[in-house]
């Protein structure tokens, strides 16, 4: 296995953020429907990559058994690593309603979503410098790594823009036995179809990653230079 590729999630719970002025008395039971436009926002905020190229035999076998726990890992065979990192956060904002004195009910009006890049960091073994043949294998492998991510960034950014309107206009109303709980709640059903959305995507990137490292793409990439 030439590269050992992870990616890691983290996810921001969301901030809230309700205007006391927009609730108003419902004569109706039902929480009513939306009296406003549905706003929402979605944007990926990249990073350059970062390139070490001074890491050792040791560190980088070191590093690929901690991130993939050992598992089908040839050691002596890591010659280079990309290590990602993002994290999903947004910021949401509620329509509360007054449904008595004791009930309240709240729909979400607006989300602002960002996708951001922590970390795109590429290894290459010391052993090889810049310029050489075998320098340039390991960074093409590599950055077949970097497009399946940065692709995979792209399709969460265009499934969240093709969903999330319908979703929130579809969404179940909180309620609680005030404003801030019953915007809470509804807020707990947004993070629940924001995940149903993120994670097939990032599986789907785990196993095109996989998919980069075979025995077969190893095969070839060695074969491309006369002496490793």
């Amino acid at each position: 296995m030439v590269n050992a590729k992870y990616l890691i999630i983290v996810i921001i719970f969301s901030f809230c953020t309700i205007d006391p002025s927009s609730t108003y008395a419902a004569k109706k039971k039902n929480c009513p429907q939306l009296t406003k436009n549905i706003n929402y926002f979605v944007e990926i905020v990249p990073k350059e990559i970062d390139y070490d190229f001074r890491i050792s035999q040791k560190q980088l076998n070191r590093m690929a058994g901690r991130l993939t726990g050992s598992r089908g890992i040839r050691r002596e065979k890591v010659l280079g690593l990309t290590s990602t990192q993002h994290e999903i956060s947004y910021k949401m904002s509620s329509q509360p309603v007054t449904m008595s004195k004791t009930r309240f009910c709240a729909r979400i009006n607006s989300v602002s979503l960002k996708i951001r890049v922590k970390k795109l960091k590429v290894y290459v073994l010391n052993k090889y410098k810049p310029g050489t043949c075998q320098y340039k294998a390991i960074i093409d492998h590599e950055h077949e790594h970097v497009s399946t991510f940065q692709n995979g960034l792209k399709n969460l950014k265009d499934e969240f823009e093709n969903r999330i309107w319908g979703i929130i206009r579809n969404l179940p109303p909180g309620i609680g036995t005030s404003p801030g709980r019953a915007s809470k709640a509804a807020f707990k059903y947004l993070d629940f179809r924001i995940s149903r959305i993120k994670d097939p995507i990032e599986k789907q990137m785990q196993i095109e990653n996989e998919s980069i490292d075979t025995p077969l793409s190893y095969r070839k990439l060695t074969q491309k230079c006369n002496s490793w």
